[in-house]
Order: C-alpha cells, then sequence, then structure tokens
C-alpha cells in the first residue's frame, strides 16, 4: 500500500509537493513551517509513469519535428524518450509510479510549461524565419537549407 503525503503550502507562492512512499517509517514531521502534510493511503496499484506524451500534427513525425538542439542552449527540466506508443517528455522529478495508465503528478505538470508550450506551438504553427537554427526539428532545418539554396540558385551565386 502506498501512502501519498501532500505537502500542502501555507505560504501565497509556494507549490503543493506530494510525496508518495511505501516506506513504512517515513518521518510524519512537517519539513518546516511553511507546508502541512496531508496523509492518504491507496490500494490502487501504482504503474510505470510513462511521461508527458507528447502529440504531432498528422503530416510530422517527432523524430523530425521535436527541437532536440535547445537541450545545448537551455537546462530543460525533462528528458525525452520514444517508444511504440509515441513521443514522451519524463520530468527530472518523475516519481517513477502513477496511478492508472497515466503520468505521475510531476510529468503531468510538463504540459503546463511554458517552454513546453512553446515547442507544441512552434511545431504546430510553425517557426518564425528568423529564428535560431536551435529551435528547429531537423525537418525544419532540412526546409532552410532547402529555402536558402533556392535562394542561391535563383541569384546564381554559385
Amino acid at each position: 500500500m502506498d501512502t501519498h503525503h501532500l505537502l500542502r503550502s501555507t505560504k501565497p507562492g509556494l507549490p503543493d509537493i506530494t510525496v508518495i512512499s511505501d516506506d513504512k517509517d517515513l518521518d510524519e514531521e512537517n519539513p518546516s513551517h511553511e507546508w502541512e502534510m496531508v496523509v492518504s493511503t491507496s490500494d490502487a496499484p501504482a504503474t510505470p509513469c510513462p511521461g508527458y506524451r507528447l502529440t504531432f500534427p498528422s503530416s510530422q513525425q517527432a523524430h523530425t519535428s521535436y527541437p532536440f538542439g535547445l537541450y545545448t542552449l537551455l537546462s530543460l527540466p525533462w528528458d525525452y524518450s520514444t517508444h511504440h506508443e509515441g513521443f514522451f517528455l519524463t520530468s527530472h522529478l518523475c516519481a517513477s509510479k502513477a496511478k492508472g495508465n497515466g503520468p505521475c503528478c510531476m510529468c503531468a505538470c510538463l504540459g503546463q510549461n511554458r517552454y513546453i508550450q512553446n515547442i507544441i506551438t512552434q511545431y504546430t504553427d510553425g517557426i518564425h524565419e528568423n529564428a535560431p537554427l536551435v529551435y528547429h526539428g531537423i525537418g525544419g532545418l532540412i526546409d532552410v537549407v532547402h529555402q536558402k539554396s533556392s535562394a542561391v540558385d535563383r541569384l546564381h551565386l554559385r
């Protein structure tokens, strides 16, 4: 049986924290005066957390649309993986286990991350032509090369 410890913030601006443990000796004292502990238990079996699933438009594939180059520029709080079932982002704070078939709360919260929301907007609506190349997926980089090559051909700069 898993025990869920919800550390509910008592100060504005601090997030709630959920600690999931099967450790019966977990210290239940408040870690600080900034959170109050709420404990609940569940007999529902925990399953491996799949992570937050990114979906792509039917005309695109994750391998060519996702901007892998961002990891060289930014310290993003998630890792990525592909499986037969799709393309997934896993939070660095992933609980590794989830209830049912969905992601754990830390991975589910990735959908609210502004970087991920911007990534989804860019691969759905397109990336501005003057955006740094690191924001493009490999498919976008191929398009940029084709556009530049066409411009060179039109200008006869070979």
